[in-house]
C-alpha cells in the first residue's frame, strides 16, 4: 500500500475513465478514503482477518453488480441498504452509472494487495483418488466414446511436427539452476532412473530429434560433481501470490523439456483450431462469449484442484487416440514417473493428475476439457434417443460449441449440457467450487478469465497487480487494456481531444505521452488530419518521434553486431556464475563443446538476432516488432534478465529527451 509505488497508474485511470454521476476529484477523493480505512483494518486486525473482510466484501459487490445473491459472513456488519461497512466509502460508486460500479470494483480489489507467507496444500497431490462404482461406469463409458468418438473430429487430428531441430531456449530455472547453464547436472539424476531416461529418448526417436540422445549420452558430468550436492530432475516450488494464495508449480529437467517440445506445439494447434477455446486470445475469446451467450443462461464453474485431480490416465488415453501409443506412453512416462523434491527435502509424487508447470502439461488438459464437456453434450443426447439406440450404432454427434474454455475456467449457455458436465464431475470424483461458482439465469451473468458481464455488457475492474505498478511501460498495457474492456469509448471525435489534454502552464510530460498514446491506440479510428493542440503539428510530432526512435535502432543494430562478433569463452561463463562443467569439454575442437545447449541457444538466439534486424531498418515493419532479444554473457545463468529491450520503452523514454524544449500552451486560460 503504499502510495508512491501506486500513484502513477491510479492517476492514469482516474484521469481517463470517465464517470457521468462522480467527478474524478472525487473519485480520488474517494479511493484515498478507502485505502486509509484498509490500512486501519490491517494494522488493528492483522493481515489474515482484513484480507478475509474485504475479499468478502469484493465478492459481495462483484455479486450486487451482477444482480446475483451472495451471503455475507456475520462478522461484516451492513447498513440499513444491506452494504457492507468495509464499503461504505464506495457508496457513490456503486449507485452511480456502469463506468462507476467498475470503479468501484478496481478499489475494492485492494486486498489482493495482501501477500501472506506461501503454504502450500499438498492434499490434492498425493491423496488417492476414490473410486466408486459410478466413478468406474463414468471411466468406462468415458473411455469407450474417447476411443470411438475423437477420430471422428478430423479438425483435431494433429498435423506433422515439421519443425527444424531446436533445443529448449530457457532463461528459467531448472531444478538444479538456471534451466540450459546446469543442465549438465540435471543428467546426473536422469541416469539413475532409468525408465525416465528411457522414456525421453523415446520421445526424441519418435520426433526424429536423436540429436538430443547424443547429447545426453555425450555430455556426461564429471564425477566430481557429485560431491557437490545432492543433484535432482524435479522439483516443486511455491510462490505466494496476491491476495493470500500460495501457488504451487513443478519445474522440470532440461531433458525432459527438451523432449516435449514437438508434442506441446502439436497439441497447442490443436487448442488452436477448436474455435471455443481461448488459450491463444484471450481477448477474443471473452468479446465471443459474451456476444454468444447474451440472453441465455450461463453456468461459469470452477474447479478445485483441476490438473492434480484429473486422472493423467485418460489424458494420456487422449493423446493415444491422436497421436499413437508410442507416444502416449513415453509421454505418461516423462511425466509422472518422477518424485519431486520438496523445499523441506521430502519427495512427493503426483497419485492422480499430471503435474502442471512442464510443456505438454497445459494443452493435454485444457484439451481433456474440452472432450469432457462434448462427452457431457454427447450423454445429453443419448438420453434423448429412442430406446433401441446402441452406442455402436452409426450416428454422427454434432462438435457441441455453446461454451467457451480456458485451461479450467469454463463457461457453458446450455442449461441440460450444464446440468451433465456437474454430474460427470461428480461421477469423476472432481470437486467444484460452488462459491465461486456463478450462474447466471436472469440478465447472462457471467465471470470468466477473472471478467465479468452482465446482459452482453462487461462490468470487469482492473486487477491491483496492474494498478500498483510505477512505471510508464505499464502505464501502456493499462491504457491498452482499458480500450479493450470497453472502459473508454472505442471511437472519440476529435472536438473531444482537447478535453483530455492535461491541463497546467506547462504540460507533465508523461499525462501528454499518456495522452498521444490514447490518441492513437489501434482500437480507435480517428480523422487524423487535424492538429494536435500542442505548439507541434501532429506530422512534426510523429516524425520526430520516428526520427529518433530510428536513432535509437541503429543503435542497438549495432550492439547486437558487436555481440554476435565476439568469440565468447564458454568455460570462462561457466567458471563466472558458478554453473557445473566437465573441464576441458569446453574448447574449439572438442565434439562435445558443439553439443553443449548453451551452444545451441546461443547459436539460435543469433539467427533469431539476425532475422530480427532485417525488418528493424524498414520504417513501415518497425511497429510489427515487439524487441530485440539482446544476448548477455549472463542470459542464460541468472534466474532473471532484463535484456530484451522493449520498443515501446524506447518510444516513450525517446519522447522525454528530445521533448524538453516543447513548451505548451495554457490550458487553464
Amino acid at each position: 500500500m503504499d502510495k508512491k509505488s501506486t500513484h502513477l497508474n491510479k492517476e492514469v485511470f482516474t484521469s481517463l475513465v470517465r464517470s457521468d454521476s462522480v467527478t474524478k476529484s472525487k473519485v480520488r477523493s474517494i479511493w484515498r478514503e478507502f485505502d486509509r480505512q484498509f490500512l486501519l483494518c490491517t494494522r488493528a486486525e492483522g493481515k489474515v482477518t482484513a484480507l478475509n473482510r474485504y475479499k468478502e466484501c469484493y465478492s459481495f459487490l462483484r455479486n450486487n453488480i451482477l444482480d446475483l445473491e451472495y451471503s455475507l459472513p456475520a462478522f461484516i456488519k451492513v447498513d440499513s441498504n444491506g452494504i457492507p461497512k468495509p464499503l461504505w466509502p464506495l457508496r457513490a460508486l456503486i449507485n452511480g452509472d456502469r463506468n462507476s460500479q467498475r470503479i468501484a470494483l478496481t478499489i475494492a480489489r485492494t486486498w489482493e494487495s495482501i501477500n501472506l507467507d506461501p503454504v502450500p496444500n499438498l492434499l490434492p497431490i498425493t491423496s488417492e483418488r476414490r473410486i466408486s462404482w459410478r466413478t468406474k461406469m463414468c471411466d468406462e463409458s468415458f473411455q469407450g466414446w474417447i476411443e470411438a468418438e475423437i477420430p471422428m473430429y478430423k479438425w483435431l487430428r494433429p498435423k506433422p511436427y515439421t519443425k527444424r531441430f531446436t533445443v529448449w531456449d530457457s532463461n528459467g530455472s531448472g531444478p538444479n539452476g538456471p534451466a540450459v547453464a546446469w543442465s549438465l547436472a540435471d543428467l546426473i539424476p536422469l541416469k539413475s532412473s532409468p525408465k525416465l531416461w528411457d522414456s525421453i529418448q523415446s520421445l526424441n526417436t519418435i520426433y526424429n530429434r536423436q540429436v538430443l540422445n547424443i547429447m545426453m549420452n555425450t555430455l556426461i558430468p564429471d564425477e566430481n560433481l557429485n560431491k557437490l550436492k545432492q543433484w535432482v530432475h524435479s522439483k516443486i516450488g511455491f510462490i505466494s501470490e496476491p491476495g493470500g494464495k500460495t501457488r504451487l508449480f513443478s519445474i522440470f529437467d532440461y531433458w525432459s523439456q527438451s523432449a516435449l517440445i514437438p508434442l506441446h506445439h502439436q497439441l497447442m494447434e490443436i487448442l488452436r483450431s477448436i474455435d471455443c477455446d481461448s488459450t491463444h486470445d484471450q481477448n477474443q475469446g471473452f468479446s465471443k462469449l459474451i456476444k454468444r451467450s447474451n440472453g441465455s443462461p450461463c453456468f461459469c464453474f470452477d474447479l478445485s484442484s483441476a490438473t492434480d485431480r484429473i486422472p493423467a490416465f485418460q489424458q494420456e488415453l487422449i493423446i493415444s487416440v491422436l497421436f499413437g501409443k508410442p507416444i502416449a506412453k513415453a509421454w505418461i512416462s516423462v511425466m509422472t514417473d518422477r518424485n519431486f523434491l520438496m523445499p523441506n527435502k521430502t519427495l512427493v509424487r503426483w497419485k492422480v493428475g499430471q503435474p502442471l508447470g512442464a510443456l505438454t502439461s497445459f494443452p493435454a488438459f485444457a484439451l481433456w476439457h474440452h472432450m469432457v464437456v462434448q462427452y457431457a453434450h454427447y450423454t445429453y443426447l443419448v438420453g434423448k434417443m429412442p430406446s433401441s439406440f446402441e452406442p455402436g450404432d452409426s450416428y454422427i454427434f454434432p462438435w457441441f460449441n455453446k461454451y467457451m474454455l480456458l485451461g479450467d475456467d469454463i463457461v457453458i449457455w446450455d442449461e441440460n449440457v450444464a446440468l451433465f458436465y456437474q454430474m460427470m464431475m461428480d461421477d469423476l470424483g472432481l470437486e467444484i467450487n460452488l462459491k465461486k461458482t456463478v450462474i447466471g439465469r436472469s440478465k447472462s451473468q457471467l465471470e470468466f478469465l477473472k471478467r465479468i458481464s452482465l446482459g452482453g455488457l462487461e462490468m470487469s475492474s482492473i486487477k491491483y497487480t496492474l494498478m500498483s505498478k510505477d512505471s510508464e511501460a505499464f502505464a501502456v498495457d493499462l491504457i491498452d487494456i482499458l480500450f479493450t474492456r470497453d472502459f473508454i469509448e472505442p471511437v472519440i471525435e476529435s472536438d473531444k481531444w482537447i478535453d483530455l489534454l492535461p491541463k497546467g502552464n506547462r504540460f507533465n510530460l508523461f499525462k501528454v505521452i499518456i495522452w498521444f498514446r490514447y490518441l492513437t491506440s489501434p482500437s480507435l479510428h480517428l480523422d487524423r488530419k487535424g492538429k494536435m493542440p500542442l505548439v507541434l503539428e501532429r506530422t512534426t510530432f510523429e516524425n520526430k518521434l520516428l526520427e529518433v526512435r530510428q536513432t535509437i535502432l541503429t543503435e542497438k543494430t549495432m550492439e547486437v553486431h558487436r555481440i554476435l562478433d565476439e568469440n565468447i569463452s564458454l568455460e570462462s561463463l561457466y567458471h563466472k556464475w558458478g554453473a557445473p562443467y566437465r573441464k576441458g569439454t569446453l574448447g574449439e575442437a572438442s565434439l562435445t563443446a558443439t553439443l553443449s545447449p548453451i551452444v545451441w541457444v546461443i547459436n539460435q538466439t543469433g539467427e533469431i538476432l539476425n532475422d530480427t534486424l532485417s525488418e528493424l531498418h524498414d520504417p513501415e515493419s518497425v511497429k510489427s516488432v515487439e524487441y530485440i532479444p539482446i544476448i548477455s554473457n549472463k542470459r542464460y545463468f541468472k534466474k532473471r534478465s532484463d535484456n530484451n529491450v522493449y520498443l515501446s520503452k524506447v518510444y516513450l523514454r525517446t519522447f522525454k529527451e528530445y521533448s524538453n524544449d516543447f513548451d505548451c500552451p495554457n490550458e487553464d486560460k
